[in-house]
């Protein structure tokens, strides 16, 4: 990891609330070096050090920080660029309040601009070396996309009649690992455009749980769940019309047994079915490769793609087990990747490294809203 990326990684933590000390310790466990000489870099994996060299080294890591962190944050203010702003957050946070119906046509006029935009962190050695006139261009088509989404909200009322449906209300469970759990707060958008879409009203029940595998998943299916401030009936019992079961691609077994994985899906999905409700299958964002869980998990990059690529397995599995069921599959997994099967950075959160970013988020959402069909 080269030095912007490390730069871009401590303004991260800083504006996390980090201190700087508990950084410099993360770094120099990773195995980099921060010293006045030179820039921020990788040491040989053989690179061990103790006692006096180690706490020198430490010290200066959380001198170099400081220095980083003040003048990294007003180099980025200053330039505008889009790595890790006040704009970038405050736009994310503005798309996570935009109100809804047109989220459709929205996305459609913002999508191109969110991509270039946001900053994918594959690419980071090469934009971090261009111009400064680049990266005012990078902003300015950040405020393009900002305005396109705007735009969109003001002048694109729905003004078709919404299609009548053989009920007046309608419930949508969607269940699965923390790729769902982490969607709740984009739910309410979610229903608002179903109802816009559909004379009826909606309502949409988060059953995702963090770090769960497919069989945890099939064993709290016939289970009521009592989740952080969520307290939902059994899924049998929540008169479901429509069941959307998540890949649960992101926590393999610990053997990453594929055929158990397969096997536990099927019957998960096979399950839903009972209940009478029209099942879907959902595929989430695909996992970054090398910076899989940057940020938040202290692993070597081995480790990183070798847990990236389990994901990428399980998400090909979930995807022909589609097909052989002969289940509709809502796909975002597809359309967020890049590096041939692993994903694109713009959808994932450069906190966590792991989970969908609001235009991740919305991606899902768009997806859902283009599979799910309502009778």
């Amino acid at each position: 990891m080269s030095n912007p990326e490390i730069s871009t990684y401590i303004m991260a933590q800083l504006e996390a609330g980090e201190s700087p000390a508990k950084i410099a310790g993360r770094l120099h466990s990773w195995g980099y070096r921060i010293d006045t000489s030179k820039a921020p870099s990788r040491l040989p994996s053989q690179y061990s050090s103790s006692g006096p060299t180690k706490t020198v080294s430490l010290i200066l890591g959380v001198s170099m920080l400081f220095v980083l962190g003040v003048g990294g944050f007003a180099f980025w203010q200053g330039t505008e660029g889009s790595f890790y702003n006040t704009d970038t957050v405050a736009q994310q946070q503005a798309t996570e309040a935009t109100p809804l119906p047109a989220l459709s046509q929205a996305l459609a006029e913002r999508e191109p601009a969110v991509l270039s935009a946001q900053t994918d962190l594959a690419e980071a050695d090469q934009a971090v070396t261009q111009s400064a006139s680049n990266a005012t261009s990078d902003n300015a088509s950040s405020a393009a996309s900002s305005s396109a989404f705007s735009e969109s909200d003001d002048d694109s009322e729905n003004t078709a009649e919404p299609e009548k449906v053989s009920k007046s209300e309608y419930t949508i469970v969607i269940m699965g690992d923390s790729m769902i759990d982490t969607l709740d707060s984009h739910f309410p958008q979610l229903a608002e455009e179903f109802e816009a879409r559909y004379a009826a009203t909606f309502n949409v029940h988060n059953y995702g749980v963090g770090a769960e595998n497919v069989a945890s998943g099939l064993e709290r299916f016939a289970q009521p769940l009592e989740y952080k401030d969520r307290s939902h009936p059994a899924i049998p019992d929540s008169q479901a019309d429509v069941i959307i079961i998540g890949s649960f691609a992101y926590n393999p077994f610990s053997d990453h047994d594929l055929n158990n994985y397969w096997i536990k899906m099927a019957e998960l999905v096979d399950t839903a079915k009972t209940t009478g409700a029209d099942v879907y299958m959902l595929a989430e964002v695909a996992p970054v490769r090398e910076r899989f869980a940057f940020g938040s998990l202290e692993w070597t990059v081995d480790r990183r793609i070798d847990h990236a690529q389990k994901i990428v397995d399980q998400f090909n599995s979930f995807l022909n087990l589609s097909t052989a069921l002969e289940v509709p599959v809502i796909d975002a997994y597809t359309p967020s990747k890049k590096e041939g099967d692993f994903g694109n950075g713009a959808y994932t959160s450069l906190t966590d490294g792991i989970h969908a970013n609001t235009a991740g988020k919305l991606l899902i959402i768009e997806e859902i809203l283009k599979t799910v069909t309502i009778e």
